[in-house]
Order: C-alpha cells, then structure tokens, then sequence
C-alpha cells in the first residue's frame, strides 16, 4: 500500500507539475503573440502595403501560430505527438467534410484578395448590403452601413456575386427624374433644372450637367437631371439639388401631379 500511495503521488505531482508548464506556456505565448500582432498591424514596413493584404496576413498568420501554440501545450502534457498528428488528421478530414462553406469562404477570402474587387475602406453594394468595408478576414467580409450596422458577409458569397464599387472612381454621377403635368412647358421645366444645377457649388462644370424629356406616364411627364460630383460629395449634391428643385417649382408654378382617373359614365 505504501508503495503504491508513494507511486501515486509521485504519478499526480510529475502530471501536477506538467499542467502548470502547459498552461503557463500556452497563457503567456498566446499573451505574447497577440502583441506581437498588434504591433505588427502597426508596423512602417506593413503600413506600406495594401491595408486589405496585411490584415488577411496577419489573420491568417494569427490563426495558424494559435494552432502549434495548442500543439506544443499538448505536447508538454506527455501527449504522445504520432497520435495528435493522427487525430488532427482524422479531424481535418471530417471537419472538411462538414464544414465545406468555411474551406469556400477561405478559397473566397484568397480570390478577393488577389483580384481586388474591393480595398478597406471601399463602400460596396455586395447581395443587397449597402456599406463600407472594415475588415476582410479568413471566413468574412465586414461591412459598416451608413446607419452604423455592422455586417458580416460570408466571403464566399461576396466572391460570387456582382460586386458595385463606389469608391474606384473620383467622380460619380448623380440622376434625377422629376414628374410634372402634361400641360407644363417641358423646356422651361429642363431651363430650371439646368439653372439649378449650375448654382450649386459641388456640381462639376465637365461633364456638363445635361436634362433631357425621360418618358411619358399615365398622369406626367417625366424630366430628368443628370449631374457629375465629387464621389465624396455624391450625398450632399443628391438632397441640395432636390430642394433646390422643390423651390424652383414652387417659385414659377410647376406643378407635380397626382394620379388621376378619369371616369366615362354611360347613360
């Protein structure tokens, strides 16, 4: 009996002493490298990449040093190593198999990264989803709307959908159509929209602002505007020309109709 207790804890204080050396190193070398990350995030030599390439790097990078940490921790314990190499193996294949969409959305990380639809920073309409975008991880793309919700896009399919890009070129376009009665004097209505495209400020001279008849509805017609901006000004020209519109209208008397229905009675 005494042999066996003296066994025992000699058994429980050599195991006692692994699981302190196995903690101790997993807890500091996780602490350890997650600073290192950030610093490295931080890095002149990294600032002076593309943003979207360094934070796909050190994610990825993240997550596979994470993943010999736990290795290594299992192996202080006295986990035989020909056995994990065997499990995670074994893991790999049935994980593959289940998680099929996480491997597709690495595969979709890795094509955004080198064909550059989209940068951090870039605002992107991707699957109905208006924002711009924070971060482009190993599974996700983050998007931030205008109404600061945040979004996370699988980056499969963000990477097999049609992607609009707002941000590639300095400037955009910004259309108008508005609506007046049939009755209205059409080149009048076209000289307004044109005058009030000239007196705003953020409206580019070339290309020249342009108004055009659009179509003919039911109950008007339809006149558009169409002007050029600076992307960063896309907004702020959309509302002022709409309230310039609206006041131009009211000052010379066009009207905006009302549908309307005309009822034939027979007697």
């Amino acid at each position: 009996m005494g042999t066996f207790l003296s066994t025992l804890i000699e058994f429980l204080t050599s195991a006692g002493i692994r699981l302190i050396i196995a903690i101790a190193f997993v807890g500091i070398t996780w602490y350890l490298t997650k600073k290192l990350f950030k610093l490295l995030s931080k890095s002149k030599k990294l600032s002076s990449l593309d943003k979207t390439v360094s934070k796909f790097a050190i994610n990825c990078l993240a997550f596979i040093t994470r993943a010999i940490i736990l290795v290594i921790g299992a192996s202080i314990l006295g986990v035989d190593m020909t056995s994990v190499v065997a499990i995670f193996a074994a893991l790999g294949v049935t994980v593959g198999l289940a998680l099929q969409g996480g491997l597709s959305n690495i595969t979709g990380g890795i094509i955004i990264l080198i064909f550059k639809p989209f940068r951090i920073d870039n605002f992107v309409e991707a699957n109905g989803v208006v924002g711009t975008v924070t971060d482009i991880n190993i599974f996700y793309t983050v998007l931030k709307t205008p109404d600061n919700k945040t979004i996370y896009m699988p980056n499969s399919s963000v990477s097999n959908v049609n992607v609009i890009n707002y941000s590639v070129e300095d400037i955009r376009r910004v259309d108008f159509v508005f609506s007046v009665e049939y009755g209205a004097n059409t080149d009048g209505v076209k000289a307004l929209l044109l005058d009030v495209a000239s007196k705003n400020e953020l409206v580019l001279k070339n290309p020249a602002p342009t108004s055009r008849i659009d179509s003919f509805n039911e109950n008007s017609i339809r006149v558009n505007l169409r002007v050029w901006c600076q992307n960063s000004d896309y907004w702020e020209v959309y509302f002022s020309i709409n309230e310039a519109v609206k006041a131009g209208f009211e000052k010379y008397g066009v009207t905006i109709p009302f549908n309307q229905l005309t009822v034939h009675i027979d007697k």
